[in-house]
């Protein structure tokens, strides 16, 4: 099955599997992360922080491990 849920990024830069329905998406061009709930296809939340400098406090990549 496959489908889209649109989110305010002009693009995905990153992506990562939270689980089988949830999902994280980061840009390179946005302070912070959204949460995608795959099953339903809708921005389940937004996380972000405030980027003062302008400094490119930016998501870049999006990892884990076992132990986080």
């Amino acid at each position: 099955r496959k489908s889209t849920v649109l989110t305010h990024f002009t693009a995905v830069d990153s992506l990562l599997a939270l689980s089988p329905s949830l999902a994280a998406a980061g840009a390179n061009d946005f302070s912070g992360l959204q949460i995608l709930d795959l099953e339903n296809g809708y921005v389940k939340d937004t996380l972000n922080w405030e980027n003062v400098t302008k400094s490119g406090s930016t998501v870049q990549a999006i990892g884990s491990s076992p132990e986080q």
